[in-house]
């Protein structure tokens, strides 16, 4: 793993008001706080607990890599605009880890940044691992009045999850113990059916001729998935309070 448990989250409590939610919107991040205008957030994952107070976001991905960029985000190239960084962006906002005008100072809730994949080798994880790496590419870092404790940005693979839900199969009961027998053959079947990138590639340009000789319109223009990602907006309308 990119970090070991027991060293930066409890590997073993009872997790008080435990919630998992999926596709959890945030807000848009506040315009004072970036060069330009960005929608709301979409997170794949949410998981918090109250003892202490903790928040984990988690980016899931499968075939396709970790977004370059983000809808809105323009063409500035003073700071990086990759859909980890934006998580990590929102994560510290939503935390409490932002100086902000307030009667009240409240004390941040802890914080980490999870990337869910198959094989868990990201390059953008190793950046933002870096302290200094990371500060350089929040605008206006000088307004945190602290990070979380580091590493707070990790990344988890199907194996991994499959060893952790194995090696405690004998705590759960019989009906648990078959709900893991089938979910950790499904995480094994999943991975050790990927398609590599390099195929994916070759596909995409043998469909590009085919279009291309069928006539079916002009290809060139059209918008491809950059290594199999598959492109979703998180630019929602979101309600006001």
């Amino acid at each position: 793993m990119a970090w070991s448990g027991p060293l930066r989250l409890p590997s073993q409590q009872v997790y008080r008001k435990l919630r998992i939610e999926p596709w959890v919107n945030h807000r848009p991040y506040p315009r004072e706080l970036l060069p330009w205008t960005e929608g709301s957030t979409q997170v794949d994952v949410e998981i918090s607990w109250e003892n202490p107070p903790t928040t984990v976001f988690v980016e899931a991905k499968y075939q396709s890599e970790l977004g370059k960029t983000t809808s809105n985000s323009g063409e500035q190239s003073e700071y990086p605009t990759d859909q980890l960084i934006r998580n990590v962006r929102v994560g510290l906002y939503h935390c409490g880890y932002f100086a902000r005008e307030s009667l009240f100072d409240t004390t941040p809730r802890d914080f980490v940044v999870l990337l869910l994949s198959p094989a868990s080798d990201s390059y953008l994880v190793r950046r933002y691992r870096n302290q200094v790496r990371l500060l350089k590419s929040i605008p206006h870092s000088d307004r945190l009045k602290k990070l979380p404790r580091f590493p707070f940005v990790g990344e988890v693979d199907y194996a991994q999850i499959n060893q952790i839900l194995l090696r405690r199969t004998r705590f759960f009961s019989r009906a648990e113990r078959e709900l893991i027998r089938h979910l950790t053959t499904y995480l094994d079947f999943k991975r050790e059916t990927m398609r590599p990138k390099s195929t994916y590639l070759q596909e995409l340009k043998l469909w590009k001729t085919d279009l291309d000789e069928a006539g079916i319109g002009d290809s060139s223009n059209r918008e491809e998935p950059e290594n199999g990602q598959q492109k979703r907006s998180t630019d929602q309308k979101f309600p006001g309070p």
